[in-house]
């Protein structure tokens, strides 16, 4: 339970259903935005610039640009599909240790769901979590904002409809994939992992899983 309450601790801030429903979530999630821009504007800090009017732009050589459609409802990946969206040995085969099978839990009065992998060896500390739940428009555009001059959100191609590896130190590292009514975020973590290995794995599984909703 250590480990998966780890995971659970790292994405409290993005996984806003955790919460006290989805309009409570996403005004806390608001809310850790307005701080980190207010922080950029008195020296803290440079955050992800947004043009005038419109949507903050991937830092990209090539993706197409951040959805502003309507938000959709859940049509084609259920979130009851969640665990089925990888495997350990595909986990296993990017991370090099071996996995369990994955732990579901659906949130969010069942409109969306999360599977939690963990290593079999629990000194590796390695956890994957893929969270699915329906496409959100607003939520897709704040991903653009938590990017910094450092650490962009950059955009994947070839990836679902679109998908982009969050930037930023308050969700960095997460990959978010959007296709069709549909939204996936990835996380890999692996604290007794080689962090490189880490890295490396967010966007083979990312393909993975876009390919499974």
């Amino acid at each position: 339970m250590g480990t998966m309450q780890a995971t659970r601790q790292k994405v409290i801030g993005w996984r806003w259903s955790q919460f006290s429903g989805t309009i409570g979530g996403r005004v806390a999630l608001v809310l850790v935005l307005a701080a980190a821009a207010i922080a950029g504007c008195t020296g803290g800090g440079t955050t992800g610039t947004q043009p005038p009017g419109g949507t903050a732009p991937a830092e990209s050589s090539g993706g197409t640009a951040p959805s502003t459609g309507p938000a959709s409802q859940p049509a084609g990946g259920s979130a009851a599909d969640a665990c089925a969206v990888l495997t350990p040995a595909e986990i296993e085969a990017e991370l090099g240790v071996p996995m369990k099978e994955g732990v579901l839990d659906e949130f969010g009065g069942g409109s969306a769901a999360d599977c939690t992998w963990e290593s079999e060896d629990p000194t590796k500390g390695a956890s994957v979590l893929v969270t699915i739940e329906p496409f959100d428009a607003t939520t897709w555009e704040l991903y653009f904002k938590l990017g910094t001059e450092d650490l962009p959100t950059v955009q994947l191609p070839g990836i679902g409809d679109e998908a982009v590896l969050v930037g930023g130190t308050i969700l960095g590292g997460l990959v978010a994939v959007h296709k069709g009514s549909t939204l996936a975020i990835i996380q890999v973590l692996g604290v007794g992992l080689d962090q490189a290995v880490v890295e490396a794995a967010r966007e083979p599984l990312a393909r993975i899983v876009a390919s499974r909703i």
